[in-house]
């Protein structure tokens, strides 16, 4: 089993930033990490301004990691010999919003393919909320056009030609939680393998401001 220190990380993170008394005009991002024999994972850990807000974050981030995290531990039941990787990268950062993409990758002994996925998160600040993309629809720079940010039309967009639709496409039943900002302000949807089309379509990432 790979032993659990991100609540720790985290909180070490939000008393150092106490501690300091410093003020963040923008979030500061370090780097976490939980290693384990072929496993090496490293995320993001965010200090910010507001304890609360930062505690909302890093709690939203926790959460995906300890999910991977037991994907690995049931791969390795049987003795299976599996290896695993996690990264992140920050896609905009401001006063106001904070944006980042985690890429995980889990490779099991015998399986027919290693398994990716991408996170996207688009976090307020202020209060620490994970923006969804009814946020997005609300945000006072995006209200003219809001009818992008809608489910209706990601699957619209989905299904375009221009977007290379894939082959068995399926609509979405409901909006994927991972969004991302890029650093052009676009907004992106992920939506995850088998999700909307096959394994071999991968992990679908459409810009809804192209």
């Amino acid at each position: 089993m790979m032993k659990k220190t991100l609540r720790a990380a985290a909180l070490t993170a939000a008393m150092t930033a106490m501690l300091s008394g410093a003020a963040f005009a923008m979030p500061t991002v370090t780097d976490g990490q939980e290693t384990s024999e072929g496993a090496v994972l490293t995320y993001p850990i965010v200090q910010t301004d507001a304890a609360d807000a930062q505690q909302r974050i890093n709690t939203v981030i926790e959460d995906d990691v300890k999910a991977f995290m037991q994907e690995i531990d049931m791969a390795r039941m049987g003795n299976k010999k599996t290896s695993a990787e996690m990264s992140y990268k920050i896609t905009n950062s401001g006063d106001d919003l904070l944006s980042l993409k985690t890429e995980q990758l889990i490779s099991e002994e015998g399986a027919a393919h290693p398994m990716s996925y991408t996170h996207g998160y688009l976090f307020r600040l202020s209060d620490g909320k994970a923006l969804t993309l009814d946020d997005v629809q609300q945000m006072s720079d995006r209200k003219d056009h809001a009818a992008r940010y809608t489910l209706d039309a990601l699957n619209h967009r989905l299904t375009e030609p221009k977007n290379g639709a894939p082959e068995g496409y399926k609509p979405l039943e409901a909006a994927p939680k991972d969004i991302y900002m890029d650093a052009d302000g676009h907004i992106h949807v992920l939506i995850q393998r088998y999700e909307a089309a096959s394994y071999a379509a991968g992990v679908l990432d459409i810009d809804l401001d192209a």
